[in-house]
């Protein structure tokens, strides 16, 4: 009885040492980070090209991991400057990948195109591995925001408006009463 326990237990430790080795070779920090668009649009005029530079970044890796970059969506306006669309990525370091919006010039103002780019990891191939897939989505909107100008500066306007009115009517009032003296 005391033989087929710890035979069990045997089988359990050793059962719990791979697992843990696995995770271990599992553990990476694969990351992609976008450039700053607020509300994630990027606003172009038509006819307005404007590139775009996103980072891979291999963070606590013990290896090279290779990067397939694929556009799901927005081709027709976006595309990768660089020759490959594969980037390899070594460990401890950050690598770019440029891309380059070109808004088309009979774009109409208003109009929106969806871009969606995935960021996959290919497995390694010497052993059993896993891949992750990042999605980066934005929009670009064609025609730049019309800011409207603030209540804040109606108001100054409207003060300096009623300034000078009342200097205007300070001066003749002043130059009327000269004339009585």
């Amino acid at each position: 009885m005391k033989k087929n326990k710890s035979k069990k237990l045997g089988i359990r430790f050793l059962v719990g040492i791979m697992v843990i080795v696995f995770l271990v070779n599992f553990i990476s920090a694969f990351s992609v980070s976008a450039p700053y668009m607020e509300n994630k649009q990027l606003r172009l005029d038509p006819g307005e090209s404007r590139s775009l530079e996103f980072v891979l970044q291999n963070a606590f890796g013990s290896s090279t991991i290779d990067t397939k970059v694929i556009i799901d969506k927005g081709s027709e306006i976006i595309s990768l400057a660089d020759e490959s669309d594969v980037y390899p990525v070594p460990a401890d370091e950050q690598v770019k990948v440029n891309t380059l919006v070109n808004v088309p010039e009979d774009a109409k103002k208003g109009s929106v195109y969806p871009i969606s780019i995935t960021f996959n990891t290919i497995a390694d191939r010497q052993g059993f591995a896993f891949g992750s897939s990042i999605e980066q989505n934005f929009e670009v909107v064609v025609g730049r925001e019309e800011t409207q100008k603030s209540n804040s500066t109606l108001i100054f306007y409207f003060v300096a408006l009623i300034a000078i009115v009342i200097a205007i009517v300070a001066y003749f009032q002043i130059k009327k009463r000269r004339q009585f003296n």
